[in-house]
């Protein structure tokens, strides 16, 4: 099984919205696809907006592979959701985005060609 960190740009308890800090889930699954499902079940009973704030989309936007955990094979949600800035400075990581709830991942790499 592979880690994740699943991350959701922004969150609702921040006027700032999805500019604010994000909403990150650490994830083990087989696949991207699966990571992302996992942490999206999480966000369908979460709040898009607090008030006045901007509301947030209620999908993982940005998916990370951080390792492997070689002693289970149960897909889950290991932590989360912990709200802070999604930024990793290991260029190492390997990255996906995407912009809507179905849309297709793009790998980091290919988006900044």
């Amino acid at each position: 099984m592979k880690l994740f960190i699943a991350t959701r740009w922004g969150n609702p308890y921040e006027e700032e919205g999805p500019n604010g800090k994000d909403t990150n889930f650490l994830v083990r699954a087989s696949s991207l696809d699966d990571a992302a499902s996992l942490a999206e079940e999480f966000l369908i009973g979460c709040p898009q907006s607090i008030e006045e704030n901007l509301p947030v989309e209620n999908f993982i936007h940005c998916i990370r592979l951080i390792g492997e955990d070689t002693n289970s094979e149960l897909s889950s949600v290991i932590h989360g959701p912990w709200i802070a800035a999604a930024i990793f400075r290991d260029s190492n990581l390997e990255m996906w985005l995407r912009d809507e709830t179905d849309g297709q991942w793009i790998r980091a790499s290919e988006e900044l060609e």
